[in-house]
């Protein structure tokens, strides 16, 4: 009989990973509250659970572990379930990320904590309970910063915050997206903003991938702060990737992770990595479980699913295979009703184009971003160079059309 991997989510994000257990021979269960959900059919088996609120399904998934079959191993890909994931290995005596570590990473304030102990380098910040407290740092520091919840219950709630914005808005806004009732608020530095997926093996780090975020649409948007994507391999010279690598080390050390999958978020400025944060396991922006492989060739999905299930890994799998320039670009759409949605096949059957997603719907109401979550398509393309990549991503997009109308 083969291992049995549980997944928690079935959003598109964990298709790669679900088709990456089945051609390793392993019996793939989903796990989400949606029945419907896009991963969902490509499973073997399917449990209902609402997986935010996971402590109150721990004992279903119990149940089935010990009635109908065993689960072998629990991995997510999404950030909002590695906490989740964590309490279900532990229930189930299953490899993973402890939940005491899963807890420090959730918590944003306790974790920029562990962070200064462990002489990480970080942005100025400081933890923010009420709006008055908020206007005095402002006051002192000065603008631009940035404010978001201290513990988030989705991906909601970061503001930039500059000249001129409603401070008691932007608190109270803030914090409804926070579990503990705190925010945090940190100083905007400039630079190149790069996300990095590490591996972390017997308390080793392994950074297969570092990615070049793109923010150009930080002033269109203000004050929700909008990602458009990014690029693959980061442009950053090797003794600046390297810092990061030794700083995603510091960090894994003092979250107590020896084992696992790691994204950390970095600002790099005048050639010094500040860490904004990190995540657990192979989550967001299509990073681990798209560009990485199709950049280098290195199989971040196969890695993370044989920790999960307590497998050894050889340390020669995580050797570029090749390089290739990598884009990934998102589709905005206008606010409104979308009424046709045209040339999505086109778009996917250009020369370069690796995937195009796109989540919208004919009849779906689009509203203006507020946070990551606000696109309504998204391409990866490749090509021999950054320019390349870019170039063909855009013409990808240039095959869509999504009409959208204005509803009063």
């Amino acid at each position: 009989m083969s291992k049995t991997l549980l997944i928690l989510g079935g959003n598109s994000e964990s298709i790669p990973g679900i088709h990456c257990a089945k051609k390793m021979g392993l019996y793939v269960v989903v796990c989400d509250k949606n029945p419907m959900a896009v991963g969902v059919k490509f499973a073997d088996d399917y449990i209902e659970n609402d997986i935010p609120r996971m402590e109150e399904g721990l004992n279903t998934l119990e149940q089935y572990h010990k009635n109908i079959r065993a689960i072998d191993g629990v991995l997510s890909f999404s950030q909002n379930a590695a906490l989740a994931a964590a309490r279900v290995a532990q229930r189930l005596a299953l490899p993973g990320i402890s939940v005491a570590s899963a807890e420090l990473i959730a918590d944003k304030r306790a974790m920029k904590t562990c962070f200064s102990e462990n002489k990480l380098r970080l942005p100025w910040y400081s933890s923010v309970d009420n709006v008055g407290a908020l206007q005095d740092i402002v006051q002192s520091k000065g603008f631009p910063l940035l404010l978001r919840p201290a513990h988030q219950e989705d991906i909601g709630g970061i503001l930039y915050l500059t000249k001129g914005i409603d401070l008691e808005w932007a608190f109270n806004y803030s914090i409804s997206h926070s579990l503990n009732s705190h925010v945090i608020v940190e100083k905007f530095i400039t630079g190149q903003q790069v996300s990095a997926e590490s591996l972390i093996i017997d308390g080793d780090v392994y950074t297969p991938g570092v990615c070049d975020r793109n923010f150009e649409y930080l002033k269109r948007f203000s004050p929700y702060v909008i990602e458009n994507g990014g690029n693959f391999p980061s442009l950053l010279p090797d003794d600046v990737q390297h810092k990061i690598n030794h700083q995603m080390k510091k960090a894994a050390a003092g979250l107590g992770v020896t084992n696992g999958v790691l994204k950390g978020d970095f600002v790099v400025h005048q050639f010094k990595p500040y860490i904004l944060g990190v995540t657990a396991g192979l989550n967001g922006d299509y990073f681990g479980t798209h560009q990485i492989s199709i950049s280098t060739g290195i199989d971040t999905l196969q890695v993370a699913i044989l920790q999960a299930l307590g497998e050894a890994i050889d340390l020669k799998t995580l050797a570029p295979k090749f390089t290739r320039a990598v884009s990934q670009r998102y589709l905005f759409a206008e606010p409104g009703r979308i009424t046709e949605i045209s040339g999505v096949d086109l778009a996917r059957d250009l020369l370069c184009v690796e995937d195009v997603i796109v989540k919208a719907k004919v009849g779906d109401i689009i509203d203006a971003p507020v946070d990551a979550n606000g696109w309504a398509g998204m391409v990866i393309a490749v090509g021999d160079n950054r320019d390349q990549a870019n170039k063909h991503a855009l013409d990808a997009f240039n095959h869509i059309t999504l009409k959208t109308k204005q509803s009063f």
